[in-house]
């Protein structure tokens, strides 16, 4: 320790020759430049402050009883550190393990190796979206998803009926949308990408979603209706050239809407299983919650719950659950909403 002091303070006393040797000079290249003395004489004043408080520095560590009082208010911050760790951060990490212990909503499109299959999360989320489909769900899951992320950007959007939802709706110009949601007041137009960028149209030099949105604007069905236009990606990508006025919106904007609904309860059993598996093909496919990421989660939590605090794996665990926030909230919280 008294070695470490003692060089801590040579390179202190280094710094104090060189801060010196610069407040000196200093002022006159300063002075030279500006045509005056105010800003000379503050940086003489600011070097001799900060000397002086080296010189502080310096006294107090050459001092045995302030090493001891300073090695102690480490172990002090230490000690605290991990007490707050223990109690604030480590009982999350335990209930995840406890978690997957129980097992986790399955993930069928994922688990069969559809997970970025655009055309199947289309079916399947379209499906979720229709009201007459015989999900349990009514109306509840396509107002949480309008009213959430599209309403968020536009605003309230007044009292509406749902009337329809398809998939791959031919809307005109040889252009086919992957959802629309029709309402007796509006229409939703849901383009999604997973992992595609947008498609080109031989002979055209538009980019898909400009088509598209002059597609919707020309159609005879829907030209004459108020429409929203949905680019749904994992990440909420806005487009570099949103000609159509395309709002962003993620599919893990889509899981929240969905959680909302989870945790308000209301839902049949039938209804809050359907909904609770579909999120959790949401998290675990287009969201980005890869398998592997999972399995180091597990193995990570395993670690910090049995073998004590570690800053890598820590620092690494907290990365990981952050990017997988819903996905997590999802498995350690679900069971709880339901009952």
């Amino acid at each position: 320790m008294s070695a470490d002091v003692t060089s801590l303070a040579e390179t202190i006393g280094r710094i104090r020759a060189a801060v010196s040797n610069a407040g000196r000079g200093r002022p006159a290249r300063h002075e030279a430049v500006t045509g005056g003395t105010r800003n000379a004489c503050n940086a003489c004043n600011s070097a001799a402050r900060l000397r002086a408080v080296i010189g502080d520095i310096r006294g107090g560590i050459s001092s045995r009883s302030n090493v001891r009082d300073l090695s102690s208010g480490i172990d002090s911050v230490r000690r605290a550190f991990l007490a707050n760790w223990e109690n604030e951060h480590l009982p999350g990490i335990k209930r995840f393990r406890s978690s997957v212990v129980r097992g986790i909503p399955t993930p069928v499109l994922s688990i069969c190796g559809q997970g970025t299959r655009e055309i199947r999360w289309t079916k399947y989320l379209s499906y979720f979206l229709d009201p007459r489909a015989r999900h349990g769900l009514g109306e509840r899951f396509v107002r949480a998803v309008i009213d959430g992320p599209v309403g968020k950007h536009v605003g309230p959007l007044g009292p509406y009926q749902v009337k329809r939802v398809g998939n791959e709706v031919y809307i005109g110009a040889g252009c086919r949308c992957d959802i629309v949601i029709e309402t007796d007041r509006f229409a939703v137009f849901i383009e999604q990408k997973i992992t595609s960028g947008e498609s080109a149209y031989p002979g055209s030099e538009l980019g898909q979603l400009e088509r598209y949105a002059r597609a919707i604007s020309e159609s005879k069905e829907y030209g004459s209706m108020f429409s929203y236009k949905v680019y749904l990606t994992p990440e909420g990508f806005i487009p570099e050239k949103n000609v159509g006025g395309w709002i962003p919106v993620s599919h893990e904007d889509i899981i929240w809407a969905g959680v909302g609904l989870l945790r308000d309860g209301g839902l049949g059993q039938v209804a809050w299983n359907n909904l609770y598996r579909l999120l959790a093909d949401l998290a675990t496919g287009p969201a980005g919650q890869a398998e592997e990421d999972l399995e180091e989660l597990i193995h990570l939590a395993d670690k910090l719950a049995t073998k004590g605090f570690d800053l890598n794996a820590y620092a690494r665990y907290r990365g990981l659950r952050d990017q997988n926030h819903a996905f997590i909230i999802l498995i350690t919280e679900g069971l709880e909403w339901q009952s």
